[in-house]
Parts: structure tokens; C-alpha cells; sequence
């Protein structure tokens, strides 16, 4: 597999803007531009399902809508590694903040459903390019001997922001052109911290798609570490309050404990970072996969409402998060040269697929296993990956393939 350089000029000629040769500096506006993104897209989604709700357009009408987006970044996301490879990672970064800037025109300048559903695959398509590149980026530019800190801080903008977005919801309402405006405009700033900015040094290796099997083979232990995250994450976002309810505790207790979740979920990650830098981050990586599990198996004997309950909100959200932030230093740990951006792209595709199956596989489970339904399918999904991570661990090949790859 050939590679080439995806940055515009050679790497002697970088300036100090870039973020290979003043890391701090480079790293604080390429953070500083992915928050901005992260808000315009989860300000997005749910401010769309509103107003196609109070414009009485029906649940399932609805659901299509709220999946759109997940569909462009599947179909996208192959593609990505080979546009970064023809136009440079810079400018693919802000031509997803282009698409997303431009969906949001289109949905102030017409109420079409259909226009809007294409609208909304336009955001999804901008989200893909931005989503991958970043974090390919951050793992790229952070020093070897600081990975860890670096993403944990990467990982608390992004929760944060994430977190930002719906309180900024609450702020603007969704009357009126002034959120979806805001929702414009934000793509617009994030791409002002890139402005001279230059991509660290890494090639991006010409693979075929017929090759991603190989990719994910010779990357399974990352692969395996995020489609879990996806999977529990996305679940414990979309069904907790649901699983409080049944559990008995009231509507704003419910609320309360997956403010507790999201709030665990931003502030242990510096500290998860800390460790991977400090201690052999494959013990950190065992030790979340395992407090996660643990901590499913436990979730049905706990007593609703207890203080263990609640307690059991932060750190569970700190520990689903961590296999994010782990698999992210990993992924610079053990990809190969070239192949940075392609596992990146990987690990993103295993995320979306996990955040998609997910919930579906945890709702089925609460119909027929009321009322710990979802901690038994996801533990039960936990356990699955755990097998077969210890399947992997006993075929030398592989594993001694992820240990001899050098980091980027």
C-alpha cells in the first residue's frame, strides 16, 4: 500500500501554527474548532425532531428523520480516508464544516420534508468528514508520553460541548430562524481556529475498501473496545430515563440520574487519560471493560434511589466514556504507518454501527425482560466482547502484529 503526505507543504516548512512543532498551541484551536462542531450538531438534532413535532409530523416520520444523519456518516466514512489522501486533512475538516453550515441554510430557507431530509443527510455527511479527521488529528499531534492527558482533555471538550448544546436548546427555544442561525453560524467559527493551521506529520496509506477486512482484523482490539462504547453508550443515553422509571424513580429523578451519567462521563476522563499515561494503559483498558460489565451485572440489585444508585450514574458514565479515550490512545499506540486516519475511520464506523444497534437490541430486551432488560442485553453484549477478546489474545499473530506497530 502506497501513502503519501496529507499535508499541503512538506513537513520542514511547517510554521509554529503547527501543532506538530507547538503542540500545545495547535492542539487548544484544533479543540477549540471541534467543540464549535460538536455543538452545531447536537444542536441540530433534537432542535429538527421538535419542530417536525410541532409541525405534527408522526413518530415514525420522525425516527427517519433522527437517522439520516447516522446513515450519511456510514456511507461516507469509507470514502473519507481517500479524500483527506487528494485534498489534505485541513481542508476536508472544513469542508465538513461547509455541509454542515450549508444544511442548516436549507432548513431555514424552506419547511419540504423532503428537502429537509435532504438537508439532513448533508449535516450527517459534514459531521462524518469533521468526525473523523478530528480525532485522527488530536491522536496524531498529541507527544507520545502525554497521549493520555491530552485525549482525556480532548474527550472533556467534547462531553462538554455535547452537554452545552442542549442548554443552549433551552436558551434559544426552537421557535423561530434565531437556533437554526446559531446552528449556521457555529461551523462558520470552527473553522476560524484552523486558519493557518497545519496537519501534523502522517501519511495516509492508499486502501482499497476491499482491504478494510484486513484493517479490521489486524485492529480488532480497538475495534471491539469502541463497538462496545457505542453499544452501551448510546443505549445508557436513549434508555436510562426509561429504566429509571421502571425501576420506580419519579420523572425528574429518572432525569437527574442521567444528568449524573453525562456529568460522569466529561469529568473522569483527564483522570482515565492520566492512568494510560502513567500505568500500562492495556490495565486501564481491562480495567474499564471490566468495571463497565460489573457494574451491569450489579445496576438490577442496587435499590432505586440509594445512594449507591446514584453513585452508580457517575462512575458508569465516567467508565462507559473511558473505552472511548482508551481506544482513541490505542489507536495511536499500535497503528502502523499510513494507516492512522483508515483505523480512525474504522473506529468510527464501529462506534456508529454499535450506537445503532444498541438501542434497538437493549428496547427488544426490556419488552421481554422487564424491568432489567437493558443492564442484562448489555452486559450480556459486554460478555460477548470480553470472549472474544480473550479469543484474540490466544492468536499470536495478530497480537504480536499490534504490539510490533510502531505509533504514529
Amino acid at each position: 500500500m502506497n501513502g503519501r503526505s496529507v499535508n499541503d507543504p512538506p513537513a520542514e516548512k511547517h510554521t509554529a501554527e503547527n501543532p506538530a512543532s507547538r503542540p500545545q498551541a495547535g492542539l487548544a484551536r484544533l479543540m477549540a474548532a471541534i467543540g464549535c462542531s460538536v455543538v452545531q450538531f447536537w444542536l441540530a438534532v433534537p432542535l429538527t425532531s421538535l419542530v417536525l413535532s410541532h409541525r405534527g409530523i408522526g413518530s415514525g416520520s420522525i425516527g427517519l428523520f433522527a437517522m439520516t444523519p447516522w446513515l450519511a456518516v456510514l456511507l461516507l466514512l469509507p470514502l473519507t480516508p481517500r479524500l483527506v489522501r487528494q485534498c489534505g486533512a485541513i481542508s476536508i475538516f472544513r469542508s465538513g464544516m461547509i455541509l454542515g453550515c450549508a444544511a442548516m441554510i436549507l432548513l431555514m430557507l424552506t419547511g419540504n420534508l423532503a428537502v429537509w431530509f435532504a438537508a439532513n443527510f448533508l449535516n450527517g455527511a459534514g459531521a462524518a468528514l469533521r468526525w473523523v479527521v478530528s480525532d485522527t488529528l488530536v491522536v496524531a499531534a498529541a507527544p507520545a508520553r502525554h497521549r493520555g492527558r491530552i485525549l482525556g482533555i480532548y474527550e472533556t471538550v467534547l462531553g462538554g460541548c455535547l452537554l452545552a448544546a442542549p442548554f443552549l436548546l433551552s436558551c434559544t427555544g426552537s421557535d423561530g430562524l434565531l437556533p437554526f442561525a446559531i446552528a449556521a453560524v457555529l461551523p462558520l467559527l470552527a473553522i476560524l481556529p484552523t486558519l493557518g493551521l497545519k496537519a501534523p506529520p502522517m501519511t495516509v496509506a492508499d486502501i482499497r475498501l476491499t482491504e478494510l477486512t484486513a484493517i479490521a482484523a489486524r485492529y480488532a482490539l480497538p475495534l471491539l473496545t469502541i463497538l462496545l462504547c457505542g453499544i452501551v453508550a448510546c443505549s445508557s443515553y436513549s434508555l436510562f430515563p426509561i429504566y429509571g422509571r421502571a425501576l420506580g424513580l419519579g420523572e425528574r429523578e429518572s432525569a437527574l440520574w442521567m444528568a449524573l451519567f453525562g456529568f460522569g462521563a466529561v469529568a473522569c476522563q483527564y483522570a482515565i487519560g492520566w492512568l494510560c499515561d502513567r500505568w500500562q494503559h492495556d490495565l486501564v483498558h481491562r480495567a474499564l471493560i471490566g468495571l463497565v460489565t460489573a457494574g451491569l451485572l450489579l445496576l438490577p440489585a442496587l435499590d432505586a434511589g440509594g445512594p449507591l444508585l446514584w453513585l452508580f450514574g457517575f462512575f458508569f458514565g465516567g467508565a462507559v466514556t473511558g473505552l472511548y479515550t482508551v481506544t482513541m490512545y490505542l489507536s495511536g499506540s499500535v497503528a502502523r504507518p499510513g494507516e492512522l486516519l483508515t483505523l480512525i475511520m474504522a473506529v468510527t464506523l464501529f462506534y456508529t454501527l454499535g450506537s445503532i444497534a444498541g438501542p434497538v437490541m437493549a428496547g427488544w430486551a426490556m419488552e421481554i425482560l422487564p424491568p432489567h432488560g437493558l443492564p442484562v442485553s448489555l452486559a450480556a453484549a459486554s460478555l460477548l466482547v470480553i470472549a472474544a477478546m480473550i479469543l484474540l489474545q490466544r492468536r499470536p499473530a495478530p497480537q504480536a502484529a499490534l504490539q510490533a506497530s510502531p505509533p504514529q
